[in-house]
């Protein structure tokens, strides 16, 4: 068991619709900018460094991918994860390549999510 000692006292317990009372056993505010969660720098999380092999994926599973951030307006600090799209390549045929040519093109979705939306789907 191990709890945040910056954790809200009234989330220690939390009482469900029928009446069950439920004990917090393990909390983490994530509330320190810049937090590492390399090997061996965080108490409890640790980062994983490997490639996604699975179903062919591109992704990379990194620790620079990985850490902690505070709002400076609103002092709410959250877990970031940088997330990097595929890479798409599309082949571009157009009067002004001379036949027969083509042209390599990577486009980049950025995102930013608010706090009003608390979803990426809607980027």
């Amino acid at each position: 068991m191990w709890v945040d000692p910056e954790t809200p006292l009234e989330s220690y317990i939390w009482e469900s619709s029928r009446g069950d009372r439920w004990e917090l056993v393990m909390s983490d505010e994530f509330n320190v900018p810049g937090r590492s969660f390399r090997p061996g720098e965080d108490h409890m999380w640790t980062s994983i460094e490997k490639p996604d092999g699975v179903n062919e994926a591109m992704e990379v599973y990194a620790h620079n991918k990985t850490t902690t951030a505070c709002d400076a307006d609103s002092g709410i600090c959250s877990f970031q994860i940088e997330l990097e799209d595929s890479v798409v390549q599309l082949q571009v045929w157009n009067s002004y390549l001379k036949t027969p040519g083509f042209e390599n093109v990577t486009f980049v979705r950025a995102c930013s999510i608010s706090l009003d939306l608390h979803n990426a789907d809607t980027c």
